[in-house]
């Protein structure tokens, strides 16, 4: 996730969902959800674009948490 910021801006823009939904929206467990939360309370200046896409491949880590 650290990368995140750094890919958003050199690569194409299709290519942070698609690296983002192969990494970290592949797990679902409480530890990665916790990971999810602990960056994003950590970056708090995030640019939007990059926290959406983040948000977006982590849907079903957020569901499978909180169901």
């Amino acid at each position: 996730m650290d990368l995140l910021e750094e890919i958003q801006r050199t690569g194409d823009i299709f290519f942070p969902n698609r690296w983002l939904s192969a990494t970290v929206g592949q797990y679902q467990s409480p530890e990665a959800y916790q990971m999810v939360e602990t960056f994003l309370g950590e970056h708090p200046e995030l640019e939007p674009s990059p926290k959406g896409k983040l948000l977006q491949a982590t849907d079903d880590l957020y569901r499978f948490v909180n169901h």
